[in-house]
């Protein structure tokens, strides 16, 4: 068992609570048996220490940007980060004011829906490979300033690994997310840096 710091809305009002777990999924089920109407519930610890990771690999980067084989990739507006993680989830963070992005960050937030993913080679229109309906979470970091969409793709793991292949080879590819009504498409390469402002949002702590 593990104490896990838990925070989830109740009736409007932001509630943090600790509670012993065997997982944080379990923890999670244990606060919503314990605040049955509660909403937007996420572990503290773990988002805390997802960001300080992601920071330490964007300074890496900054400092190594054609070396490193990182799996967080920059896209072309400096304001985007996306992480490829190891499990098969990609995670966008946006420190931007993306309209498109924010309106599907809502309809995930709001309605829980599934989000459909594509990527490769840049093409007109959305990227070749698409899957539809994918699970899909959102998260809030860095004081509110970065607006976080997860979607699984662990089903397709030789994807994601061809993908990243050519992005350490110095191709330029693209990913985009939609909604089935808005889309929001991101142009990634290894020489993509953040913007000053980025890295300054990325610094601030929850």
């Amino acid at each position: 068992m593990k104490n896990y710091l838990i925070s989830g809305l109740v009736d409007k009002y932001r509630i943090k609570t600790k509670l012993y777990a065997i997982s944080p999924n379990h923890a999670i089920k244990v606060f919503q048996q314990k605040y049955p109407k509660a909403e937007d519930i996420y572990v503290i610890q773990n988002l805390l220490k997802k960001m300080k990771r992601i920071l330490f690999l964007f300074l890496v980067l900054l400092a190594l940007p054609t070396s490193i084989k990182s799996d967080v990739w920059i896209d072309e507006d400096g304001t985007t980060a996306i992480e490829i993680n190891e499990n098969g989830i990609i995670s966008f963070f946006d420190t931007g004011s993306f309209y498109y992005f924010d309106q599907i960050f809502g309809n995930v937030r709001k309605n829980k829906i599934k989000l459909n993913l594509c990527l490769g080679f840049p093409q007109k229109g959305m990227p070749s490979d698409c899957f539809k309906k994918l699970p899909s979470n959102f998260s809030v970091h860095n004081n509110g300033k970065t607006r976080a969409l997860h979607v699984d793709l662990s089903h397709y793991p030789f994807l994601t690994s061809a993908f990243e292949k050519q992005l350490r080879l110095g191709k330029t590819m693209e990913i985009s997310i939609d909604d089935e009504d808005l889309y929001s498409s991101f142009s990634l390469n290894k020489d993509h840096k953040l913007k000053k402002e980025s890295i300054e949002i990325f610094r601030l702590l929850d």
